[in-house]
């Protein structure tokens, strides 16, 4: 969920992989795994995948006890694959876009308080559901280059259809650094190129949260 592309001294390379961690201030989700990459097709053209591990937990009142609590935690897969097309504006910037396929799988247990009836609860006791669905992604941005070794990117995707069908909008910023010192990479392979960087990601729908993540990233 971070950046589409990386950075070199010779510009933008579409061929990476890379590992993440966010975290959230939303209710449901509180930490991101995620495992991306890409490879370029030619034409400006990238196959894009990852694979986004979510959960959360939470407490939550009862319906007619407020005294009383039942807590529940969330887990969610998400495996995505698509396209991606950038469009140069100059040497240092381009217009980047992506339309992605993503396969959902979400597992939300409850454990409800002993001394509840049926009626005080929000959720059946001790319940354990699994919802397996989909939906797409479309999303268009800029990336630029502001020095040979540090890019800057912001990203505006929508979330939609599928059998899912969620209503939903992220807004991502982020910046990205390509690792070396003195001249030389870190990694005693001198062909060996790695970046790492942070993002901001907001969230829109029914309920808005932002994440905060770090990545590293091979670049290839």
């Amino acid at each position: 969920m971070f950046f589409s592309t990386s950075v070199l001294a010779e510009g933008f390379n579409d061929n990476y992989l890379q590992l993440g961690y966010s975290v959230s201030d939303g209710k449901l989700i509180d930490k991101i795994t995620t495992v991306s990459g890409s490879a370029e097709l030619g034409n400006n053209y990238s196959i894009l995948g990852s694979y986004f591990y979510e959960e959360g937990d939470w407490n939550d009142p009862s319906r007619q006890l407020a005294s009383e609590w039942e807590y529940e935690t969330l887990k969610v897969n998400n495996l995505t694959i698509g396209i991606g097309k950038s469009f140069s504006l100059d040497l240092n910037t381009d217009i980047t876009s992506s339309l992605m396929y993503v396969d959902y799988e979400k597992k939300q247990t409850c454990i409800e308080n002993a001394t509840w009836t049926d009626s005080d609860k929000d959720c059946k006791s001790l319940y354990s559901d699994v919802t397996k669905s989909n939906y797409y992604t479309a999303s268009i941005g800029v990336r630029r280059l502001v020095a040979s070794d540090v890019e800057i990117n912001c990203k505006y995707t929508i979330l939609r259809g599928g059998n899912l069908k969620p209503n939903s909008d992220e807004l991502l910023v982020g910046l990205m650094k390509n690792i070396t010192k003195y001249g030389y990479k870190w990694s005693s392979k001198e062909s060996s190129d790695y970046s790492i960087g942070g993002s901001m990601l907001l969230h829109k729908n029914s309920e808005d949260w932002t994440e905060y993540g770090i990545f590293i990233r091979k670049n290839f």
